[in-house]
């Protein structure tokens, strides 16, 4: 659709039509046509333009503008915004995703370290049994027979708790002891 300039009964020339697209000499005349039927209502001289026809020329000139299609190598000025605004995204993203493989090491970190608080427990529960031997026995000295157990079924159940292997049936109270004590790391003979 062509653009053609509005006419008035002010007597203002009309400005030559636009090319096509409309160039800055368009823009430029269409600007200074608003401009001439403005001047024309601020005379207040008999047949002025009217607000209509002012109004109507605005229309025209923006039309104008909008229609201007500047060198096409030259991004306007909105998406050379926008560009920028991507690239600071894509920035803070980077940004983001740096942080996160600081945050990702730390709890892989984390981790390993609950891993062997985890071992540490269980260890510290496998030998929970032998704890009150150990304990009992550190008066004795390291040529001494072990302190407690005493009785055969205590060293029976003691021997269970550290997890030692089973003697034979009828082996005797002392032999059980030795392994205890080999156990807890005392010498006894």
């Amino acid at each position: 659709m062509a653009l053609v300039p509005p006419p008035n009964g002010a007597g203002v020339q009309t400005p030559p039509l636009p090319a096509t697209p409309p160039t800055l000499v368009d823009i430029t005349n269409a600007n200074e046509y608003v401009d001439t039927l403005s001047l024309s209502k601020r005379t207040a001289y008999p047949g002025a333009a009217s607000n209509a026809e002012i109004g109507a020329a605005e229309v025209y000139k923006a039309a104008i503008v909008f229609s201007h299609r500047p060198d096409e190598n030259v991004a306007p000025v909105w998406l050379a915004n926008l560009h920028a605004m991507v690239q600071n995204i894509n920035t803070e993203v980077g940004n983001m995703n740096a942080r996160l493989a600081v945050i990702q090491n730390d709890v892989a970190v984390i981790k390993n370290d609950v891993a062997v608080v985890r071992n540490d427990v269980a260890f510290l529960r496998r030998h929970a049994e032998e704890m009150h031997i150990l304990l009992a026995n550190s008066r004795a000295g390291p040529h001494e027979p072990p302190i407690t157990p005493l009785s055969p079924n205590e060293c029976i159940a003691s021997a269970l708790n550290m997890g030692l292997p089973p003697l034979p049936p009828g082996t005797p109270v002392a032999e059980r002891r030795r392994q205890i004590a080999r156990r807890i790391g005392v010498t006894y003979n």
